[in-house]
């Protein structure tokens, strides 16, 4: 998680440190993506529905797309033999 997301204005706040104590490229993964913590994350995993569907213009909704959007074209990366 990377952040807070306010539950009263939206606002995504910082939750760690900016530094990651696992920079891109040290264990040879690159960092993929950032979400920031919102606790409707939980209850839409709790209930087996999808939190981006659901919530799509929140800030982790967002950052959820657009993770599954890197993994996707990774994938096809590595079936079209990178």
């Amino acid at each position: 998680m990377a952040g807070y997301v306010c539950p009263d204005c939206g606002a995504v706040g910082q939750l760690f440190a900016e530094e990651t104590p696992f920079p891109s490229g040290l264990v040879g993964l690159p960092i993929l993506g950032r979400i920031p913590f919102d606790s409707r994350i939980a209850r839409c995993a709790d209930r087996g529905s999808a939190y981006a569907a659901e919530h799509p213009d929140t800030a982790a909704g967002q950052a959820l797309r657009e993770l599954g959007a890197r993994v996707s074209a990774l994938l096809v990366l590595e079936g079209a033999g990178r």
